[in-house]
């Protein structure tokens, strides 16, 4: 997913510190609001590709030539570089508008298996009508051969830390503002512009 810089201090934000990555669901998963998680949404999409998995890798591996494109919605990405190569606490940074609302992400990869899946998560500052709110994001890309194909998962979730406030303004965004429907667009679309750009190169 990412293209070959990486760092070694990463920061996360502390109420999230010491938590562990996230399993990858099966196929099909979608959790809105299970009790006790304060999860706004967790899900997978996944789509066929006409290229062999190496290829789709090496693809997914660059993702600042890649994701900026890949959706209307995306502002700009940065891979904190150094001199080591690209894998677990490799620091990214990108922003992104979300049903409209713009936000800032910072994280690292906390799973980095290559030719099989990277996972990003990490810590989001977003702000509607001048209120800023934090929510913890994170997002698996998974490639699965199959022959001379492969098939490309994207896994992605999103949570508020617990309280009553939080968990009020979570209601509010999915009830008013259709957050889960609408950022469940963003997977697909870049899975759609990934395919293509992979099938036209290979």
């Amino acid at each position: 997913m990412f293209n070959g810089f990486a760092s070694k201090s990463p920061t996360v934000d502390a109420e999230f510190a010491g938590q562990k990555a996230k399993p990858f669901r099966s196929l099909g998963d979608t959790n809105v609001f299970p009790h006790r998680k304060s999860i706004i949404f967790d899900f997978t999409e996944s789509i066929l590709i006409d290229s062999p998995p190496n290829a789709a890798w090496e693809h997914l591996a660059n993702i600042e030539q890649w994701w900026l494109p890949s959706n209307p919605e995306h502002i700009r990405i940065e891979v904190r570089s150094s001199d080591e190569p690209i894998g677990v606490g490799t620091e990214v940074v990108f922003e992104e508008r979300v049903a409209g609302i713009e936000g800032q992400a910072k994280g690292i990869i906390t799973r980095w298996i290559p030719r099989i899946e990277v996972t990003w998560e990490g810590t989001a500052v977003y702000r509607y009508i001048g209120f800023g709110f934090r929510v913890r994001e994170g997002v698996s890309w998974r490639i699965e051969s199959l022959g001379e194909t492969s098939k490309r998962t994207a896994q992605v979730w999103s949570e508020f830390p617990p309280s009553v406030i939080r968990r009020c303004l979570e209601w509010y965004l999915t009830t008013f503002l259709n957050v889960v429907e609408r950022d469940r667009e963003h997977a697909p679309y870049e899975l759609a512009y990934l395919k293509s750009t992979i099938e036209d190169n290979d």
